[in-house]
């Protein structure tokens, strides 16, 4: 195969995990070791912060990176045992402040396996990883230091989603809300009312409408009016 790569990724989140400032590095080479991405940038900062998180981020730039290449092979290596365990299919995405990120990044990861891409996790220690925990602590290091925050590449489900309405739940897809990041989108829902959602649960039925208390009376309304007819 001509398209092999090989990428790496790291996060950290400092001084304090969770609820520290969360960062991420992500090192990508193809198979005769030419760099082709060399990048670290700002997750966010605060109580929804934590290591797992920023580690999830750094691979989840690796793999919308991919997404603009042609199907190939690559391995993709971290000293996370959580994300490589996880995305491997070995460990279940369990109770804490990364679960949405991680739901995204094991999307995204199936979407690209399913246009071709052969994708292996490969778990490192982290002597291994050394070039990629520095670079993830560029942001960090120093107590007033600026953080850049590097944009997230454009998720190639993106023009999928758009304007898309469910048919189990009659959820239509209105615009991505960027001031949230990553797989959230505002919908309309079946009662005509606007709300925010995560991807992965309107493209699989679990958020089935609003969740208004307006929406539960017009149901109960419908569902009477039907039944009187």
């Amino acid at each position: 195969m001509s398209n092999e790569y090989l990428a790496w990724f790291d996060g950290a989140c400092e001084p304090t995990n969770p609820g520290g400032t969360a960062t991420f590095g992500v090192i990508i080479k193809n198979n005769d070791g030419a760099g082709l991405l060399k990048e670290h940038g700002l997750v966010g900062k605060g109580s929804t912060m934590s290591n797992n998180v920023a580690e999830y981020a750094g691979v989840l730039h690796v793999l919308k990176y991919l997404a603009s290449r042609p199907p190939g092979r690559v391995t993709i290596h971290g000293d996370s045992n959580l994300v490589i365990n996880q995305l491997s299919g070995k460990w279940r995405i369990r109770k804490g402040l990364y679960p949405s990120i991680a739901v995204e990044a094991k999307e995204l990861l199936a979407y690209l396996r399913g246009l071709g891409w052969q994708i292996t996790c490969c778990w490192i220690p982290r002597a291994q990883n050394e070039e990629c925990d520095a670079l993830s602590k560029k942001t960090s290091d120093k107590p007033d230091s600026i953080h850049r925050k590097v944009p997230m590449r454009q998720d190639p489900r993106d023009a999928l989603m758009i304007g898309r309405t469910i048919k189990s739940t009659r959820i239509t897809v209105l615009r991505g809300e960027p001031s949230k990041g990553g797989d959230w989108w505002i919908c309309r829902c079946s009662c005509g009312r606007e709300f925010v959602a995560h991807g992965w649960n309107i493209r699989h039925g679990h958020t089935r409408n609003c969740g208004s208390d307006e929406h539960d009376v017009q149901s109960r309304e419908h569902q009477v009016a039907v039944f009187a007819i």
